[in-house]
């Protein structure tokens, strides 16, 4: 079973590529570092959804979820395929 609160194997949610991805669907996106570690805002647009992630850097795995599952879902998904492009 898939572990959804996991960066997708072999993506960065800070890319060029992700972030094209992203605002072509309609969410804005942005990283920085705090206190070592990765974050990441994401708002859709259209709905006003808001969702904050805390990443590791080496697990990739979500120590911080906050905001809109949904919006995640969707984010993970639209990022898993802009990181499997070519």
């Amino acid at each position: 079973m898939e572990d959804l609160y996991t960066v997708p194997q072999g993506v960065r949610l800070d890319s060029d590529g992700v972030r094209s991805a992203l605002a072509a669907v309609g969410i804005d996106s942005f990283s920085y570092v705090a206190n070592g570690a990765q974050n990441h805002v994401f708002l859709h647009r259209a709905c006003g959804a808001r969702l904050s992630v805390v990443a590791s850097d080496t697990s990739k795995r979500l120590s911080e979820v906050v905001g809109d599952s949904t919006l995640w879902l969707t984010v993970r998904r639209v990022a898993a395929e802009a990181g499997s492009s070519p």
